[in-house]
């Protein structure tokens, strides 16, 4: 929840606040004023940085509204660089919010500008559906385990994603898209406008407020509704202009992303071959950079259950089942063009530093780091998340084992053996 300040009185000034004729300003010094419109609950600390060209990096730390704090002094010039990251601790899965921008530093003035904050980081809310719940956690350590009954509304989660108002909103199949306030909630919301429908995938618009889905309904049916519900967009036949809808089969929807401005990508099986492409709502709903991320065997395309596309600030991430069992997490830049690689499937025998067993959902959309579900079918298999910083695998962390305790999954119906 956020909450609006009144402008009279209760600006908040991030970097400085500063009165005229204070005498604080050098012969070459001025300030920044940022105005924050709406602060979310619960602040744990506001750091501010202003970077810029002949300045070393100026920062400070705040509490909670720093109107009246000590000001920090910022160099005259031009093009300055501002960062603004709020930690907050409160009843929804969000922990950071950040803006940035750059401003004009003119010698013993005040300039003033309006940051609008994103969030930045989640706490990691993960669908177990073999044991009928979603967990939450607060990091991949697994602290602050929580749970949601996802079996007490009889619904068939396969994908979440948290909104900008930091609801988690689930796709559940036949129940539509699921909308709960925190993951204590017990009345959970459906949203409206989706009947009919059966959501599989979804990736959420943060900056326009949308929903992107994939209806399971029709194997490559792609739509949009706005975060509050209302009559959906329908992009299927934009993006697959090609298909018969009463003709073989030859496309299907894994995963949906959608980055900070506003693009949708999604990662689709076509034939053999696993592709991804680009949907530009903006530009009349424009394809673009369909591109090839996988040449699989024959039949691999679609009866591969399980792939994922996930946008991040260097472009963009898959994760999938390969048949020769290299690279299931992929990178690709912005124009969806493969940049890289990282793990090694698992043969059966062989368990190495870079294993996985089935990379098959992302979750912690909004953090820096890399997160996904990998699971094993196998009943006696592994059920974990994994956290990796870059491509390369740095920093890897794994969390959770198979189960249906604290500290355990099983993310999918187990193959009998």
């Amino acid at each position: 929840m956020k909450k609006r300040h009144a402008r009279a009185g209760l600006l908040v000034a991030l970097v400085a606040i500063l009165l005229a004729g204070c005498g604080w300003f050098g012969a070459d010094e001025g300030s920044l004023v940022v105005d924050i419109a709406d602060l979310p609950d619960g602040i744990t600390k506001i750091v501010v940085t202003v970077t810029g060209e002949g300045m070393e990096p100026i920062s400070g730390e705040f509490t909670g509204d720093p109107a009246g704090s000590e000001p920090l002094i910022i160099p005259e010039g031009t093009g300055r660089q501002w960062t603004v990251i709020v930690d907050v601790d409160n009843d929804t899965p969000v922990t950071q919010y950040t803006a940035e921008g750059t401003a004009d530093i003119v010698a013993g003035e005040i300039a003033e500008v309006t940051a609008s904050l994103s969030i930045s980081g989640t706490k990691l809310v993960v669908i177990d559906d073999w044991n009928g719940r979603i967990v939450q956690v607060d990091d991949i350590g697994g602290s602050g385990w929580t749970e949601f009954d996802s079996s007490s509304i009889d619904i068939g989660a396969s994908d979440l994603e948290i909104g900008p108002n930091g609801k988690i909103y689930v796709a559940a199949g036949n129940a539509g898209i699921v909308v709960l306030d925190t993951i204590a909630d017990t009345t959970p919301a459906f949203l409206p406008g989706l009947a009919e429908m059966s959501p599989a995938q979804i990736g959420i618009d943060h900056a326009n407020e949308l929903i992107y889905f994939w209806d399971s309904n029709l194997d490559y049916g792609l739509y949009s509704v706005p975060l509050a519900g209302g009559t959906p967009t329908d992009y299927s036949d934009v993006v697959f202009p090609y298909l018969d809808p009463q003709g073989e089969v030859t496309a299907v929807i894994k995963g949906v992303t959608v980055n900070d401005s506003g693009i949708a990508a999604i990662v689709y099986a076509r034939d053999s071959d696993l592709r991804s492409l680009i949907l530009d709502p903006a530009g009349s709903g424009s394809v673009a950079d369909d591109e090839m991320i996988y040449a699989g065997g024959e039949g691999w395309g679609v009866t591969n259950e399980k792939a994922d596309i996930v946008a991040k600030d260097d472009g963009f991430y898959v994760v999938f089942l390969r048949d020769d069992n290299t690279g299931p997490v992929v990178q690709l830049d912005s124009a969806l063009v493969v940049q890289d690689s990282y793990g090694s499937l698992y043969d059966g025998e062989i368990s190495t530093s870079d294993t996985l067993y089935g990379p098959a959902l992302f979750v912690g959309h909004r953090n820096p780091q890399i997160q996904f579900i990998d699971d094993n079918p196998d009943p006696s298999g592994v059920d974990q998340l994994v956290e990796i910083e870059d491509i390369l695998g740095t920093g890897r962390t794994n969390f959770g084992e198979t189960g249906s305790g604290v500290g355990q999954f099983e993310f999918f119906e187990p193959i009998p053996q």
